[in-house]
């Protein structure tokens, strides 16, 4: 989608062909994974709680007008842990299963779920921190969009970018890269400074 977008004029006729088929389908994937965390974010409202999109979920429209230049495969959400019991029963009563995975220090505060889509499987990975090092009584900033859904605030969600990128996953893919880029050639203006140092 972001070849697509910024570089069509350079590309061959049949790799601009391609471009175009995988901004379609990037777009199409994004629309039924933002729908599914918009389901989910009323069902958990209607019970009490509020659960925090991250990553690409927290992106779109406030850095990616167009939805099929960032890529998403599944739905990640912040989670606080007296709610984890809930956010399960109720992703159960959805269609999801909770998937085997091993745990160990670095992950133990994630669980993967997994449901068969129309189209898609779909994925949702529920977190009740984001990093394992986090400090005791450590909580993360999360603010409303002007959807009435929620995210994490722009200083918070540039250190989980930050670390998430360069700490946890040593820099795999570019489009995580971008997606900081982006944020600070948009959002400049508009960051706490001071704060961003704090954290």
């Amino acid at each position: 989608g972001h070849v697509f977008q910024t570089a069509r004029h350079l590309l061959p006729v049949a790799e601009w062909n391609e471009a175009k088929e995988t901004a379609t389908s990037q777009r199409q994937n994004n629309v039924a994974l933002f729908g599914e965390f918009r389901e989910l974010s009323e069902i958990c409202e209607a019970a009490g709680f509020g659960v925090a999109g991250l990553k690409g979920l927290s992106l779109l429209d406030q850095v990616y007008t167009d939805w099929s230049i960032r890529p998403m495969t599944d739905i990640d959400l912040l989670v606080e842990a007296q709610h984890q019991d809930k956010i399960f029963f109720l992703l159960k009563e959805m269609g999801y299963r909770l998937c085997n995975e091993k745990k160990w220090r670095a992950n133990a505060f994630k669980s993967v779920w997994n449901k068969k889509g129309d189209v898609f499987d779909l994925t949702i990975e529920t977190h009740s921190r984001l990093f394992a090092g986090e400090p005791g009584g450590f909580r993360w900033a999360v603010c409303r969009d002007a959807r009435g859904l929620h995210h994490l605030e722009r200083e918070h969600l540039l250190i989980h970018l930050i670390g998430h990128l360069a700490h946890q996953h040593t820099f795999i893919k570019l489009f995580w890269l971008t997606d900081i880029d982006q944020i600070l050639r948009q959002c400049e203006g508009d960051i706490d400074w001071p704060k961003l140092y704090w954290l």
